[in-house]
């Protein structure tokens, strides 16, 4: 268990969420996306058990392999075409594509383990 007074460190992602101030500034609405990192400043308040902290693992270690195996695909196909769009849009693809599977899936694990521990009552 975490001391009490400690601040969880997946919490620090929501200051990502600033950098979504950049879009103002410099006409890109893309970059309005980054304001979805804020929703993470709910993990300033979890203090993580073991399972919170397997599902974690679990949860970033499949994020990471996908995403491995879209930027391997978009690295392949920008090669093959000899097109330089696939490589800039693969970033933003892979990306995108990681943030969103990674918390989809936690919160897919957090859900399923709030029902089982309701199921047990």
């Amino acid at each position: 268990m975490k001391k009490k007074g400690k601040i969880h460190p997946l919490g620090y992602l929501s200051l990502l969420g600033l950098l979504g101030s950049l879009g103002f500034f410099t006409g890109l609405p893309a970059l309005y996306m980054l304001f979805g990192f804020f929703g993470y400043a709910y993990y300033f308040r979890i203090i993580p058990d073991e399972l919170f902290m397997e599902h974690l693992l679990k949860t970033a270690a499949i994020s990471f392999l996908l995403t491995l195996l879209v930027l391997t695909t978009l690295i392949i196909l920008a090669s093959v075409t000899e097109n330089l769009e696939f490589a800039t849009t693969g970033l933003f693809v892979s990306f995108t594509f990681a943030n969103t599977l990674f918390a989809v899936m936690h919160a897919f694990f957090e859900i399923r383990e709030g029902r089982g521990l309701h199921d047990n009552d």
